[in-house]
């Protein structure tokens, strides 16, 4: 927990969403502790869970398996379409931009795990999901407003913050492709030009601007494909399973054993869904 506003505020360790769900999850004494709100009969049904991290887990692995590897198979794709792109580029206007697009695939591989490819598989993977995206951005917002407020907000206070999180894993992933429109600009640079003066200036520049756009947290906004403005009940869910979870972890603080007793299901998630939000 830390201290905010002068009172208690719980840490969230992850969150996630579906269609019709949202998912809050915090580790407390080597336990997670997680909390689902998801539509039920036209009303909102607050779940108390207990949840077991494993790595490359998923709640929802079963049913988006098929769906899943698509969006590998597309994320794939788009990288190759890219890189040939490049090539061809450089093939007609005598640019380094074959140089530049292998190299920012490169130095994301090495800085960032692979993010850009992850990017894309998180783009296809929730292409014209409109209602869990709208959630997500619920999410987002109540989770920002509980962070600058102390407190949990109503619907209508939480509308009013922002959408993007730096701590979302599609945020995260977003870092790469900064990386990738910031090579493609580079790329242009006419391969005649390239001097050892002008290599320093454009990556020097190249750092700076990288350099704010990190410290700033402004690669959230490249993440815009995974939300979408929600509406009162999608904030409503939001908020009722931010209301339960922070009850369901302040009792597993005090009293762990009488926390585990009231939980209604176990599930099983990965390590991202587990630290990410």
């Amino acid at each position: 927990m830390k201290k905010t506003n002068n009172c208690e505020k719980i840490r969230i360790d992850g969150a996630f969403t579906t269609n019709d769900s949202v998912t809050l999850v915090t580790e407390v004494n080597g336990k997670w502790f997680a909390t689902r709100s998801k539509e039920f009969n036209h009303c909102i049904k607050v779940e108390k869970c207990e949840a077991i991290v494993l790595e490359g887990a998923s709640l929802f692995k079963t049913d988006y398996e098929t769906e899943r590897i698509r969006a590998r198979f597309m994320a794939v794709l788009t990288a190759i379409v890219l890189i040939l792109a490049a090539f061809k580029i450089t093939a007609v206007y005598k640019n380094i931009m074959a140089v530049t697009i292998v190299s920012a695939f490169c130095i994301d591989f090495i800085f960032w795990k692979g993010s850009i490819i992850n990017y894309f598989v998180k783009f296809w993977s929730q292409f014209r999901k409109s209602q869990e995206k709208a959630l997500h951005a619920a999410t987002h917002k109540v989770i920002n407003a509980y962070e600058k407020l102390g407190f949990v907000p109503s619907s209508v206070e939480a509308k009013r913050y922002s959408k993007f999180s730096v701590d979302c894993e599609n945020s995260k992933n977003s870092l790469g492709i900064c990386t990738l429109i910031i090579m493609f600009a580079i790329g242009w640079v006419k391969g005649e030009f390239i001097t050892p003066e002008m290599t320093v200036l454009v990556y020097g520049v190249a750092l700076i601007v990288y350099a704010i756009i990190y410290k700033f947290g402004l690669y959230k906004y490249i993440s815009y494909y995974s939300v979408k403005n929600p509406n009162k009940h999608e904030l409503a869910m939001a908020v009722y399973a931010l209301r339960g979870h922070i009850e369901f972890v302040s009792q597993a603080i005090t009293n762990e054993e009488e926390a585990l007793s009231e939980v209604q299901k176990e599930i099983v998630i990965s390590k991202e869904e587990a630290n990410t939000i």
